[in-house]
C-alpha cells in the first residue's frame, strides 16, 4: 500500500478535533535527584543529599498515555482510580492522588475517575544520585501499588461525547472486563474506535484475556506480550511466524492486532486481509521508556481521524521514532514534531516515502 504524506498530514491536523477518553491504571512517577555524598552511617547504602526542589512528579502508566493524547492536540479526559486521603500522620499534607490529579491538570487533562481513600494510588519512586565524578544514575526504585480488580462504580462517567476510547492496561486493577464491556458498548454505539494496550498478569488466564480484548477495534501488544497472550514462541526477527500467530489471535478475538516490535517497527495484522510490515528508522542509544504510550495515543487518534489501520500505524511508528530519541518516561510529541518529521522524510526520500 502506497502511503501519501499529504494523507498523513491531513490526519495529524484532525487530531485537534478529537475528544478522547483514556481509561486505565493511572500512575504517578516520583523522582528524587540529589548528590551522592558517600555511605550512610547507619547502613551500607548510599547517602543522597537533596532539596525539595529536586522532587519531580510526572504522569506515568495510563496517565502518560493521556499526556501523549493531550500533547498531540486532543481534548483529553482520564478515568482511573486514585486515593484522596490526606496522609497527615506521615507528614504528607496531600495524598499522592491529589498530586497525580494536579499533574494531569497541568497537562490539560480532565480527570473523571474513582476516588477511594482505601486504595493506594500507584506510585513509582526513583532515587537518583550523582557526584563530581559520575553522571546522574538511578540508585533505587520503590513501587507503591495494588493489583486487585476495581470495576467502575459510575457508568455515566464513561458515556460522554467521546470520539475515541483507549484503555491502558498495566495490570494494576483498573482495566477489568466490566470496564471494557462499557467501553465496547459505547464504541459500537457511537461508531468510534476502542483501542486496548494489553498487559499480562499472574492471576489472569486465557478467559480473562478474552473478556478484556475480544471484539474491540484493535489491541497493540509488543512481541513479548504477544507471546504471553498466545502461549506461542518465536524469534523477534521471525516476521512470518509473528504474522501467523497474530493473525490467528486476531480471528480468535475478532479484533485487529498491531504488534509493536521496537527497532523492527510494527506489523499490522487485521482480522481479514493481508498483513503489513511497517519499518522504523534506526536510532542510536534509543530511550524506550514510555514509547508504547506514544504509539498507542498516535495510533488511536489516527483511527479516530478516519485513517486506515496501516496509515494509523505508520503515524504511530513515526511518533515513536521521535519519542525514543528523547530521554525519560515523560517523553511526548506534538503535532508540529510529527509533521516536521514527515516533511523531513519526504525531502530526504526516507522510509516510507522513498
Amino acid at each position: 500500500m502506497s502511503i501519501k504524506p499529504e494523507n498523513l498530514n491531513a490526519l495529524v491536523k484532525k487530531f485537534s478535533d478529537q475528544k478522547v477518553l483514556e481509561c486505565g491504571d493511572l500512575m504517578l512517577d516520583f523522582t528524587i535527584e540529589g548528590k551522592a555524598v558517600g555511605l550512610a552511617p547507619e547502613a551500607a547504602c548510599v547517602k543522597i543529599l537533596t532539596r525539595a526542589s529536586q522532587f519531580k512528579f510526572t504522569s506515568g502508566g495510563a496517565a502518560n498515555c493521556a499526556k501523549n493524547f493531550s500533547s498531540l492536540g486532543a481534548d483529553t479526559t482520564a478515568w482511573g482510580i486514585v486515593d484522596f486521603e490526606n496522609h497527615a500522620d506521615s507528614g504528607q499534607p496531600l495524598s499522592f492522588g491529589h498530586i497525580l490529579i494536579d499533574t494531569l491538570n497541568r497537562e490539560k487533562i480532565k480527570w473523571i475517575g474513582e476516588a477511594d481513600p482505601d486504595r493506594e494510588t500507584t506510585v513509582k519512586l526513583r532515587v537518583q544520585g550523582a557526584n563530581s565524578h559520575t553522571a546522574m544514575q538511578q540508585i533505587v526504585r520503590v513501587d507503591l501499588e495494588v493489583y486487585d480488580p476495581y470495576p467502575p462504580k459510575d457508568k455515566k462517567k464513561l458515556t460522554g461525547n467521546f470520539t475515541a476510547y483507549h484503555a491502558g492496561d498495566y495490570n494494576k486493577g483498573a482495566v477489568t472486563p466490566e470496564l471494557i464491556k462499557i467501553l465496547r458498548s459505547e464504541s459500537k454505539k457511537k461508531k468510534v474506535p476502542l483501542v486496548v494496550d494489553p498487559k499480562m498478569g499472574e492471576a489472569r488466564d486465557e478467559n480473562y484475556y478474552h473478556a478484556l480484548y475480544h471484539d474491540v477495534t484493535a489491541i497493540t501488544p509488543n512481541d513479548l506480550e504477544l507471546k504471553e497472550l498466545t502461549g506461542e514462541n518465536f524469534e523477534e526477527d521471525d516476521e512470518r511466524q509473528i504474522v501467523k500467530i497474530a493473525k490467528d489471535y486476531a480471528k480468535q478475538l475478532n479484533t485487529d492486532v498491531v504488534v509493536t516490535r521496537g527497532r523492527f517497527g510494527a506489523i499490522v495484522c487485521p482480522i481479514s486481509g493481508e498483513s503489513t510490515n511497517i519499518q522504523t528508522l534506526p536510532v542510536e542509544n534509543p530511550s524506550v521508556s514510555g514509547v508504547g504510550d506514544t504509539f498507542a495515543a498516535t495510533f488511536t487518534l489516527a483511527l479516530a481521524a478516519g485513517g486506515s489501520l496501516v496509515e494509523a500505524t505508520h503515524l504511530a511508528v513515526i511518533a515513536s521514532y521521535l519519542t525514543v530519541k528523547k530521554e525519560g518516561t515523560a517523553s511526548k510529541v506534538s503535532q508540529a514534531e510529527v509533521k516536521a518529521e514527515i516533511d523531513r522524510r519526504v525531502k530526504g526520500k526516507l522510509y516510507p516515502f522513498e
